[in-house]
């Protein structure tokens, strides 16, 4: 048996014992690169090139314990921490609607929370299923659909703006077998998943067409802002317009053209946000209530009110504030600190710091691009709303219709919210068992292309 055929046996004994198949031909070669630079040291010192490769091969040690060594380092990982702050989150906003439930019981007035909270629990069992589901799902697989998933969104966005079904005066709802879809609220998750495909280079295909890509890349994301704008979907204009942009800018580099296109995109939409009453108003009740009239500074008057009245320890579990509106959506975080107090609320912002960094940190030790990229908007999808939260509590931010990721009430949004934790579980779970095609050269020079 030759040499480079007892190199070959070792290694197809080590590559028996690790499972991710695809890291296979990587660890071969940087194997097969040890023992070729052992062999080698070994015989300058002058031993016959057979007993170079045998000493080569018992320096490595035995090819299974080797083997099941690199199987434990490169296996699947589930990131428990994500996990657990997420399941937390939703017990949190579960004892919310059942504070909601319990107070309107007592008041005897009608019993739409009630439901409300019984409907929530469904939705959270559905959610939890959702991304346990997807935890496994090889998000890789999702790449492939990427102009596919942009063009069905879009025509989803078309088809709810022209159809006669509103919820409260706003479009952008479908029902399905009496289950109500909003699909303008999902359209950003669907959005950025299409845009991580497109934007990601392919580096075993990497042709003109990609740089084509690139020239697209501004376009695809005004397309669906005039969407959002025709809608009057603010909240999802603002988040998706966010998001997209700071992916954009992390990928193409170019600080100075980046610093032009966010400096000029900002100038657009505060110009979009002022022209049109409603917001300008909101705009100027969240600077200074008493320039605008008692009903335009209604919500953020009695959301300064709610907050200035909780104290340390709140009102305790079944209290209501009438005063305060959607206490079931954008307004839960506010009635959460009314009910449970300033403590309960610091706990609850401690979560959601501890959140962002355990966030944070999963995405910077994944190094598949795609990977890397598709985790990054998702993340900044579920980053941005908790922070604008936080900020729409001081009572001096304009308030807009986003409801708090995995606490709030609604299904559409629980469920792609849990969706959207599962495809973030599924890349970190897969972030070890991946070949690291992209390195940080290949990135360079597709950012300067």
């Amino acid at each position: 048996m030759g040499n480079t055929d007892k190199f070959n046996v070792y290694l197809d004994k080590v590559c028996e014992q690790v499972r991710a198949r695809e890291l296979h031909g990587e660890l071969r070669m940087e194997l097969a690169n040890h023992l070729e630079e052992l062999a080698s040291e070994r015989e300058a010192m002058g031993f016959g090139k057979e007993e170079a490769v045998k000493w080569a091969l018992e320096q490595m040690g035995e090819p299974e314990t080797v083997g099941r060594s690199l199987h434990h380092v490169h296996k699947p990982r589930m990131n428990w921490k994500l996990l657990a702050v997420v399941l937390l989150f939703g017990a949190i906003g579960l004892s919310g609607m059942l504070s909601l439930s319990a107070a309107k019981g007592n008041t005897g007035t009608n019993e739409l929370y009630e439901r409300l909270a019984y409907n929530h629990i469904h939705y959270l069992i559905m959610g939890i299923v959702l991304m346990l589901g997807l935890a496994f799902f090889d998000y890789r697989k999702l790449r492939r659909y990427s102009w596919a998933l942009y063009t069905i969104t879009l025509t989803g966005m078309t088809s709810v703006f022209l159809s006669d079904i509103n919820i409260h005066g706003v479009k952008g709802w479908i029902f399905i077998a009496g289950f109500g879809i909003n699909v303008i609220g999902l359209s950003p998750y669907t959005l950025l998943i299409a845009l991580a495909g497109v934007w990601t280079p392919d580096w075993n295909l990497y042709t003109g067409a990609y740089r084509l890509k690139k020239r697209l890349a501004l376009p695809m994301i005004v397309v669906p802002c005039l969407f959002y704008v025709f809608g009057r979907a603010l909240a999802e204009l603002v988040i998706f317009l966010a998001v997209s942009l700071m992916v954009y800018v992390w990928l193409n580099g170019g600080w100075r053209r980046s610093i032009i296109v966010v400096s000029g995109t900002v100038t657009a939409v505060l110009m979009y946000v002022w022209q049109v009453p409603v917001y300008r108003i909101g705009m100027m009740a969240a600077i200074d209530p008493d320039k605008v009239s008692r009903k335009a500074s209604y919500l953020i008057l009695n959301l300064r009110e709610t907050m200035a009245s909780a104290g340390w320890l709140g009102h305790g579990f079944g209290s209501l504030r009438d005063q305060l509106p959607y206490v079931y959506s954008e307004m839960l975080f506010p009635y959460l600190i009314y009910t449970f107090g300033y403590l309960a609320g610091l706990v609850l912002a401690g979560m959601i710091v501890w959140f962002i960094a355990q966030a944070v940190l999963a995405w910077r030790s994944i190094h598949d691009h795609y990977g890397k990229t598709l985790f990054a908007g998702i993340m900044l999808l579920l980053i941005l709303p908790f922070v604008y939260e936080l900020l729409m509590l001081t009572g001096y931010v304009f308030i807009l219709d986003l409801p708090l990721p995995f606490l709030s009430y609604g299904g559409s949004h629980l469920l792609a919210e849990f969706a959207a934790l599962g495809l973030l579980l599924s890349i970190y779970r897969r972030k070890d068992t991946l070949p690291r095609a992209a390195n940080d050269s290949r990135v360079r020079s597709a950012r300067a292309r």
